[in-house]
């Protein structure tokens, strides 16, 4: 039986259109990361995405596929952009048979590890997971979708500003 999907929002608005929807597969690495933040980058930048939104969608999948790096157990890592006219969300896929961690309460100072989803929860409107399947080998999905208003600006969960 299917895992429900769960997922952490914040109230705004998207449009169903859908700009661009494409993935990239990675092989499971310390290079991953860094590969993933200059795929993402290119989607982005090709599209005109606003420089403030591809720096957070930047970070925001650097996290994600740094977990996946450390935690997943597939050769391999796919990441995923779909861009909306007003959002980006990046899914990132392995092989781990669980659900992420919650975001950490709070990381020591010195610590190298504990911040990457309350990054994510600080940066993305939406995130949550999903299991892939069934058996333990499908794998885990986990999203995160930034929004911004006209112009590129950055809702960062707040409602839409007055005019």
């Amino acid at each position: 039986m299917r895992q429900p999907a769960v997922e952490h929002e914040r109230d705004t608005v998207t449009t169903d259109d859908v700009l661009a929807d494409t993935e990239a597969v990675l092989v499971r690495d310390s290079n991953a990361p860094r590969q993933a933040r200059r795929y993402v980058l290119a989607v982005l930048y090709r599209l005109g995405t606003a420089q403030e939104v591809a720096e957070a969608a930047e970070v925001v999948t650097s996290e994600l596929v740094t977990n996946s790096v450390t935690y997943g157990q597939a050769r391999m890592v796919r990441v995923g952009v779909t861009v909306r006219p007003a959002s980006v969300t990046i899914t990132v896929s392995d092989g781990a048979p669980y659900r992420p961690l919650p975001p950490a309460a709070e990381a020591g100072p010195d610590d190298e590890n504990g911040r990457g989803l309350f990054l994510v929860e600080a940066l993305a409107d939406r995130w949550g997971h999903r299991c892939a399947g069934v058996e333990p080998s499908d794998g885990t999905a986990v999203w995160a979708e930034l929004r911004w208003w006209a112009g590129g600006q950055r809702g960062w969960g707040r409602t839409r500003p007055d005019s």
